[in-house]
Formats: C-alpha cells, structure tokens, sequence
C-alpha cells in the first residue's frame, strides 16, 4: 500500500480521485533516470493539510529511502 493511501485510510478520507503521476527524467547519453517528479491531482474538498500530509507522507516513503541510499546489489 503507498503512503497516500495508507495516509487516507488512518485519516478516514476517501481517496477517490486522488492521482498521483511520476514523471521521469533521463540521461540521454545512459537511458538511465536521473530524476522524478511526483505530480499529484486532489479530489475537490480536500483540506491544504490533507493535502501537505499526503505529500509529506510521499516524500518520506520506504521506497524514496532506498532510492536515495541504495542498498549494494550482489549478483550471484
């Protein structure tokens, strides 16, 4: 479950209609990603504190950590 909607359901706020997008950023010279970008689209009637918890809670997010410290991969 992603942490907007974990965020949701604690909250009790339907998350009907909440979007969220990644866009990528690449390297031309790689192909490898470079940067993303997390645009997110709220249903109507969502408070601005929903709203800032919801993206706090993304940029907080288990996979975001790893992302940002990855861990060293083993190929055996």
């Amino acid at each position: 479950m992603s942490g907007a909607a974990r965020y949701c359901r604690e909250r009790e706020i339907d998350p009907l209609g909440l979007n969220i997008e990644v866009e990528t950023t690449n390297d031309p010279e790689t192909r490898m990603m470079t940067k993303l970008t997390y645009i997110f689209s709220f249903p109507a009637g969502i408070s601005e504190e929903h709203k800032a918890g919801i993206m706090a809670n993304t940029a907080n997010c288990y996979v975001k950590k790893h992302m940002t410290a990855p861990p060293e991969v083993v190929v055996k």
